[in-house]
Order: C-alpha cells, then sequence, then structure tokens
C-alpha cells in the first residue's frame, strides 16, 4: 500500500530482548518438557486432561516475560511458537484463547472481564470459538443459523457447531457464539450476533472430538485461525512449522544414504530444499508486512495483506511440509518424526477463516468496505478469471473490485470490468447471490461510483434492466432480499426499473419488516406521491419503536423527511415526530454515530413538518449533545461518529465543544483509518467552520492522518495544508 514504511529491518531493542528470552525459554523449558507432555499424556487415563507439566512451563514463563510488543514484534515471536507447538499455550498465546481475549478486552463489559477475561490472561482456564456448523458453508458469516432467542432475561440457544476449538478441554470455561436473532427475522446483514456462552449452562453437551486426518489434538482439540491481528499469528505459527518440518528432512537428508551418497547430496533434494526455503521467506516478508501495515494504519487499512497472507502462509506450510516428508520417505508418514502431524495442522488452515477461493477476492481489495486496490489488482484479475470454473467467484470478485462509493482514488480496470459483465449476463441465471450482485454493479459508472466509462455505463444498464426483471417476477418469494438491489434501482433511477421498484414497495406495504428502511428510501427517490408504504411504516415504527433496532428508526427518520419535504404531511407522522422527539437516545443506543444520525434526520424532519420554531429546536439538540458530552455509559466513538458529528454540527450551526473535546480523546486513529480521505477532508472542512480548541485538535490530527497514510495523489491534497 502506497505511503505505509516498509517493516523495519531491526525490532526494538525491548522486542530483540523478548525474542531472544522466548527462544532460551524453548531450549531450556519447552524442548524438554516436550518428551515429559508425551510421555504423562500418553499414561494419563483421560485423554482430554492436560500433562501438569504444562502448568509448570507456563509458571515458569511468568516468570520470564514482559508485556509491550507491536503486531510486528509480536510476530516474530510467533514463528518460534509455531516451530515449538507447546510453547505457544506455555506462554498463553495459543488460539481461540488469543482472539477471544481480543474480543473480550474490546467488546466486553466491566463484569465479563472480571469473569472471564482476567482469568484468561492469567492461564487459569481456557475458552473456544463456536462459529462453523455442519449442516451450512460457514465460511459465509451471513449463512450462521443457530437460533438465538430472548427469553425474558435469558437466551434460548438452539442447533450445532462443529470445528469448535478447545470444547472437549477440560479447562474450557467460556465460549463466543456466533449465531441467528429471533430465526432472522429483519436485515440479513445485521441478523448474525455474537454472544458470551458459559460452558457449564445446562443444555450445552459436547458430542464428539472431531480429528483431522487421523488426529484429535488431545488434550485441546482442533484451534482454527481467527480474522485481523490473529491471522498474523496463524501465518507467523504456519511460518514455524514450515521451518521445524525444514530443519527434520535436512537433518535426516544429511545422515541417511541412499545410491552411494548422502540423500542431501543429491540435485534433487537440493532443489526441493531451495524451493522450500525460497517460499518461506517470501512468505516471511508478506506477513511482516501485512504486520506493520497494522500497526501503522490499523486492522481495516490492512485488509487486502491480511487477506493475501492467509491464502499463501498456509498455502506454503503445506507445500514445505509435503515436500519435507517426500525427502524423509516412509519415515515422513509415520508418527515418528512429527511431519504427518505438522501436515494434519497445516491442512485445516486453508479451509479454516475463510476457504482460499474467497480469500483471493479480498486480497484485490483494501478496507472493509471492498475497495479498489493499486493497479496490480487489475492485471492478476484479467490474467485468471476467466479460466476460473465457478461464475459465482467471478462475481464475487468483480464485486470487490467495484466496491463502494467511498473510493480511495484507484479504478478498477474498464475493460476488465466490462468483460466480466458480460460474461456474468450470460449467466445470470447461475447466481447465487443475484441481489448483491446488483447491488455491487450499481456502483459502476454513477456520480459517486468508481468508473465514470460510457460503454461500461451502457453494459450497467442493459445488465440491470436484466436483473431487475428477473427480480421483479421471482421477488414475491424473497422480498426481504430486494433492499440491496433496490439501493441500486435508486442510484441508477431509470424509467425502465420504476415496475421493479413500485412492485417490490407493494409487496413490502403488506408484509413490511421494520429492520427494512431501504424501502422508505425507494420511495423517497421516486416521483411517487401518497402511497401506502409511507402509512404503513409509520404505522409500524411507531408500534414498536421501543423494539426495533435504533439504526432502523435513525435511517426511517431520514428518508421520512426527505418525503415529507415534497408531499403533504399527516397527523400520523406528525405525531411519530413528537414520540422520536421524547426518546432517550443514550438509553437505547450504543454507537455514537447513530445519535449523530437521528438528531440529523430528526432536525431535517422537524424542517419539513415546521413542528417546532427553529430556535427551540437548536436548543433542544443542544441539550441532548451536552447530556451525551456528559454521560458515562457505555456509548462506543469511532471515525463515523466523527463524520456524522460534523454533518449534524453544520446543520444546526451548533458548537458543541465539550462533546468534540469528549471525541478527540474516545477516537483513536485507528477509527479514523475507516473513513475515506474524501470523508476525513469533509470533516476538516466542516470542522474548519467551528471556531474552537477541541474543532483545532481534531483537524490537526484527520490532517495528520490523510498526510501519514498518503491516500490522497499529490494533486488531490486540497485543503490540508492549511490546517497545521
Amino acid at each position: 500500500m502506497s505511503g505505509v514504511p516498509s517493516p523495519p529491518a531491526v525490532m526494538s531493542e525491548h522486542a530483540q530482548e523478548m525474542l531472544k528470552k522466548l527462544n532460551r525459554f524453548v531450549e531450556e523449558v519447552v524442548k524438554p518438557g516436550e518428551v515429559l507432555y508425551r510421555e504423562q499424556h500418553s499414561k494419563s487415563e483421560n485423554r482430554w486432561a492436560c500433562p501438569p507439566v504444562m502448568e509448570e512451563m507456563k509458571a515458569e514463563a511468568k516468570k520470564r516475560g514482559c508485556p509491550g510488543l507491536t503486531t510486528f514484534e509480536y510476530a516474530h515471536l510467533c514463528e518460534v511458537m509455531g516451530k515449538h507447538l507447546l510453547a505457544a499455550e506455555a506462554t498463553n498465546c495459543s488460539a481461540p484463547d488469543t482472539g477471544n481475549m481480543e474480543v473480550l478486552l474490546l467488546a466486553g463489559n466491566a463484569e465479563q472481564k472480571e469473569r472471564w477475561l482476567k482469568p484468561l490472561l492469567e492461564g487459569r482456564i481456557r475458552s473456544t470459538f463456536l462459529m462453523t456448523e455442519p449442516n451450512v458453508a460457514s465460511s459465509d458469516a451471513s449463512n450462521i443459523s443457530i437460533d438465538i432467542t430472548r427469553d425474558g432475561d435469558d437466551y434460548v440457544i438452539n442447533g450445532t457447531k462443529w470445528w469448535s476449538s478447545g470444547a472437549v478441554d477440560e479447562r474450557c470455561k467460556v465460549g463466543i457464539l456466533l449465531g441467528k436473532v429471533n430465526s432472522g427475522e429483519g436485515k440479513p446483514l445485521h441478523q448474525q450476533q455474537s454472544m458470551l456462552v458459559p460452558m457449564d449452562t445446562p443444555g450445552i453437551r459436547v458430542v464428539r472430538a472431531l480429528t483431522v486426518f487421523g488426529y484429535d489434538d488431545a488434550p485441546h482439540g482442533h484451534a482454527l485461525a481467527r480474522l485481523g491481528p490473529g491471522r498474523i499469528h496463524h501465518c507467523m505459527r504456519a511460518i514455524g512449522m514450515a521451518e521445524r518440518a525444514l530443519e527434520i528432512a535436512v537433518d535426516r537428508a544429511h545422515r541417511r544414504k541412499a545410491f552411494g551418497k548422502l540423500i542431501a547430496h543429491h540435485g534433487g533434494v537440493m532443489t526441493e530444499v531451495a524451493e522450500c526455503r525460497v517460499e518461506i521467506e517470501a512468505a516471511r516478508a508478506l506477513v511482516l508486512r501485512a504486520a506493520a501495515e497494522i500497526d501503522a494504519i490499523g486492522v481495516r487499512g490492512a485488509h487486502s495483506k491480511i487477506a493475501a497472507i492467509k491464502v499463501v502462509a498456509p498455502r506454503m506450510a503445506c507445500e514445505v511440509i509435503d515436500r519435507c516428508i517426500q525427502i524423509c520417505g516412509g519415515a515422513g508418514v509415520s508418527g515418528d518424526l512429527d511431519l504427518a502431524y505438522l501436515y494434519a495442522l497445516a491442512r485445516p488452515l486453508r479451509i479454516a477463516d475463510g476457504p482460499d477461493a474467497e480469500l483471493r477476492a479480498g486480497a484485490v481489495t483494501n478496507g472493509p468496505h471492498g475497495r479498489p486496490k493499486l493497479q496490480e489488482a487489475n492485471s492478476m484479475v484479467n490474467r485468471s478469471w476467466r479460466s476460473w470454473q465457478d461464475p459465482n467467484e467471478v462475481a464475487r470478485v468483480l464485486r470487490a473490485l467495484v466496491g463502494s462509493y467511498r473510493d480511495e482514488g484507484s479504478t478498477p480496470d474498464a475493460s476488465v470490468c466490462l468483460d466480466m459483465l458480460a460474461y456474468l449476463e450470460e449467466r445470470i441465471s447461475e447466481m447465487a447471490d443475484l441481489p448483491g450482485l446488483v447491488h455491487s454493479v450499481g456502483f459502476i459508472s454513477t456520480p459517486v461510483g468508481v468508473l465514470q466509462d460510457a460503454k461500461l455505463c451502457a453494459a450497467r444498464d442493459k445488465f440491470l434492466e436484466k436483473a431487475f426483471d428477473r427480480l421483479k417476477r421471482r421477488h414475491g418469494n424473497q422480498w426481504k432480499r430486494m433492499d440491496l438491489p433496490l439501493v441500486a434501482a435508486v442510484k441508477n433511477y431509470r424509467p425502465q426499473y420504476r415496475d421493479f421498484i413500485i412492485a417490490v414497495l407493494d409487496t413490502a406495504a403488506r408484509e413490511l419488516a421494520v429492520e427494512l428502511p431501504v424501502f422508505l428510501h425507494a420511495y423517497a427517490f421516486t416521483e411517487e406521491t401518497g402511497h401506502a408504504i409511507v402509512d404503513t411504516s409509520i404505522s409500524i415504527l411507531s408500534s414498536h419503536v421501543d423494539k426495533v433496532p435504533f439504526w432502523v428508526l435513525s435511517r426511517s427518520t431520514a428518508h421520512l423527511a426527505t418525503i415529507a419535504a415534497r408531499e403533504h404531511s399527516g397527523d400520523a407522522l406528525i405525531a411519530f415526530f413528537r414520540q422520536l422527539s421524547r426518546l432517550e437516545c443514550t438509553e437505547i443506543a450504543e454507537f455514537a454515530r447513530e445519535i449523530f444520525a437521528f438528531y440529523t434526520a430528526l432536525w431535517r424532519l422537524n424542517e419539513a413538518l415546521h413542528e417546532k420554531e427553529t430556535e427551540s429546536m437548536r436548543r433542544w439538540l443542544g441539550s441532548k449533545l451536552e447530556h451525551l458530552a456528559a454521560t458515562k455509559e457505555d456509548i462506543f466513538f469511532d471515525g463515523f461518529a466523527l463524520e456524522n458529528l460534523c454533518v449534524l454540527l453544520s446543520k444546526t450551526k451548533l458548537e458543541a465543544s465539550g462533546l468534540l473535546q469528549e471525541i478527540a480523546k474516545r477516537v483513536l486513529d485507528e477509527d479514523l483509518a475507516a473513513l475515506s480521505p474524501p470523508a476525513l477532508i469533509q470533516c476538516s472542512r466542516l470542522l474548519s467552520e467551528i471556531p474552537s480548541s477541541p474543532s483545532a485538535t481534531l483537524q490537526r490530527r484527520l490532517a495528520d492522518h490523510i498526510c501519514r497514510v498518503q491516500w490522497l495523489s499529490p494533486g488531490g491534497s486540497f485543503g490540508i495544508s492549511n490546517l497545521h
């Protein structure tokens, strides 16, 4: 990525000392402990009981360890842990505990941290991650189907999980479970939620221990990879496994003869060893590069590199271990040399946490919204996509290339997108997720899209017309999935699309679910008036205002404001406005960005209804923002909160110095990395209109962030230099 410094050639002195300590710990404690560990485990009557020597190693590790490493520095330690697998658990750095600790640290409340995070950090308990299900393709998280239903103060969970890392371990006391809330009613992309589940909860039953190539990995059970920094850890451990395999093969090749000379002296073996060394070094460089980017611009900014290493490192480890098995002959597939066990550990990593085919699409994008990466992605896709057998994989990569309107300046090649679009139009009947594809195609060559190309624009309209006709005929059975293509229809509105929009709205007016405000969005964009969708939405929202997600209220209010500005508003909308004005947002919302968006929508709705005088509405909003600045409740602030607050302050002409000061404290640089350069520049400009010290502080941070990451081209850095 442009602007991100290359990984430092030398780690900090502190990190180098930690690496030396870990190597000494491995030599003095782990290697001798491995022999005793296997002996104790083989003699134990309970395969799932941890051998006592592990607790002794953990106690010794606590005496030697000290915190304070960056992702890049910690990656070097992970490689050592991969070479000597007991080192990870002995240092309390094994999966899935490290990932679960991160989740608890970032999202857990005080009680959960005391009950679960503290004993996990101290190594007194283990944990599990419960995502994968046997009956669905779990690489697509939206397929997760285990049901979570609220029953008073409790939650009832029904379903089956497998590949639940560590669930059979006797020390496993808590799990993080991903499930579907209320049988998936509502918006598809928001129906899955995570939940902490104590493993001694009545009804939880561990049916069996799974095996990989015959290994059950007792006493812990098979561990799977995790997102973000967790992928760095696992990829470096995979590199460590490859190094361990190569050491075993080279050592054996120097001790055994074949055809009159050492195996190591045969030209074919030398070539294989050289290939192994080259691939290990290349994978290591890529993983360390990804680690450096995480430290520089956060997990979101390093998204594409993280996806790339998840493809490269496990595949490299499998290929290296396989070569080493071949060099060692029959001993390689036995249990004597650990090579078979290393392969059993490495091979599932190409499936766990997303299969290679899925992650290839992520590797050509940059950021959480699938924004285009640099131009080399175009040539890579152009060379290879025609050889792919599955048109749905072509669709996924096209969606990744197109991305969203939050573009960073780099664009996919128009000819590549044109060819792929023509290919997909011919195979439109084979699309597994046509609504999702239509949504992405809708961003091509729009005023806020990623390309401005006349031929591509024409191809887009031709594809959309055919897709809308197909969706119009079959939408009745899956109308709740029509939110995505409706967005595309709105952004690229043409008279030919009106029948599709009205057909979906007619169905929605009869069966509207409260979590689909996009239907109001579609109606707000058309020139229709008096459609039943408005009264139906108001009726359902006002009846369930204490039950629907807060973001639903916010977005619905924004669309109702647009509608109210063009057509006569009835008593029902005025009553709904008054009902919304009585809400205590800090009691029902979790994210500050949602609160600010809601207040902006409420301001616009008041302007359309003329319910309150402008100055009275401004004073009311000012008091709400002061209360939010002073609240100590768990309201989450991020970069999008700053973006939405700037829009609100711009419309209302409020200063909100106390709230800006609070945001300056709570919003981290990693949060700012989630914003696109246009959004960052807009925030800077809006803040420049507010004459206060907190505003100036935030302006300088935004300017420093844009310049440091260098997202903008030299000619696109307007409006930034004067902010220092």
